[in-house]
């Protein structure tokens, strides 16, 4: 099966044998000319030379470290990506009528007016290279998966079928999580531990002795770092930074203003016209039993001073799975509609269900399908 293949492989990753997976990969496995054989033989020279640095000691520890897991972010991209399709006739190649649908399709349930909103946006921008959007919403709504699917949508991936059997080709953008550890009792100190959380991210390891120095850091001290490659060497021309703030962070007194000062010191920067375009998405998250803080950030982002707020995200709605099944027709069997479907797979004692549910059963049943497993009941 193409999952158990894909397993192997991934295994090939975690025991850092790169060389060994690439020769695979593009000697016995990838169909020569196909996108994934082309970035795959580019990754190779990228080994190649990240070999040569180490043994040389021509390269910091920082930066071999972080272009060691951008190879490895690359390598899994490509066993992400691999479908039938991409083999080589005598490879092992499963299912050949079968398409592959990414696990980020999972992502693509309703979020119609934030994305709707945020495009339109888009289409008024002209020229700028830092984009900075609010998203809130209780923690169970994924936050950080739309910022996931807005950076994807952003470089003309979709997420319907429709785009997979019009074989729409693009490379993901650079999608960055963040979570961090706030600290102290002022604002300073709030904002240090959040650039400190984004600064490590691009520079690899920073010591906590040097928190004071993350206040003068900008958004150009991220430019140039072995992160912002692709695979193939070139700059990812999007940058997706996601930060969720949890609940438990939460200081209406602290977290507006710091956010606020995080915008003006560190984003508000002249970047060169060859920088990449930059999107910060802000989650302020919040539990369903938290009503209180719930109203404390709706306030705070009412009230905000710079950046653009997208809709609060709620639970989806039943009929909105429904409708990613219509288009997703290929994985609903024969004498199925997408009703039954999803009737059959998705329990809900009301007609909505929140984000974390449906993401996880969507990227269930994708696996499934897949692996060439049917998804009507026996």
């Amino acid at each position: 099966m193409l999952e158990k293949l894909k397993s192997e492989l991934r295994d090939l990753v975690a025991e850092n044998r790169q060389g060994d997976l690439l020769r695979r990969l593009i000697e016995d496995l990838l169909a020569e000319g196909s996108r994934l054989h082309d970035l795959c033989v580019a990754t190779s020279g990228r080994v190649k030379s990240w070999e040569m640095a180490t043994a040389a000691n021509t390269q910091s520890k920082e930066e071999l470290g972080i272009e060691r897991a951008n190879i490895n972010g690359s390598l899994l991209y490509v066993l992400g990506e691999i479908s039938s399709a991409d083999l080589k006739q005598d490879g092992e190649k499963t299912n050949e009528e079968q398409e592959f649908i990414p696990s980020f399709h999972a992502f693509g349930v309703d979020r119609v007016p934030q994305e709707g909103q945020f495009f339109d946006e888009q289409f008024e921008a002209f020229d700028q290279k830092v984009f900075f959007y609010y998203l809130h919403g209780d923690n169970r709504q994924q936050a950080s998966s739309l910022a996931e699917r807005l950076g994807f949508k952003l470089v003309g991936l979709q997420l319907t079928a429709d785009d997979l059997i019009a074989d729409i080709e693009a490379e993901p953008p650079l999608i960055v999580h963040c979570r961090p550890v706030l600290r102290g009792m002022r604002q300073e100190q709030y904002r240090a531990s959040l650039v400190h959380a984004i600064a490590q991210q691009f520079m690899g390891p920073i010591p906590m002795t040097q928190m004071r120095g993350m206040l003068n850091l900008t958004i150009s001290d991220l430019l140039n770092r072995p992160k912002l490659k692709r695979a193939d060497g070139s700059q990812h021309p999007i940058v997706c930074i996601n930060v969720t703030v949890g609940h438990s962070y939460w200081r209406k007194d602290l977290v507006p203003g710091m956010i606020r000062n995080f915008y003006e010191t560190f984003c508000k920067v002249e970047l060169p016209e060859d920088a990449p375009t930059f999107y910060f998405f802000f989650g302020l998250e919040y539990s369903d039993n938290k009503p209180i803080v719930r109203k404390e950030v709706a306030e705070a982002i009412a009230a905000r001073q710079n950046g653009s707020a997208l809709p609060e995200l709620e639970p989806v709605l039943v009929s909105d799975i429904v409708n990613w099944f219509a288009h997703h027709g290929l994985m609903i069997p024969d004498g199925y509609d997408a009703e039954q479907l999803v009737a059959e797979n998705f329990s809900s004692e009301g007609d909505q269900l929140d984000m974390l549910v449906v993401e996880a059963d969507l990227k269930r049943l994708i696996e499934k399908f897949n692996e060439g497993i049917s998804l009507k009941k026996k």
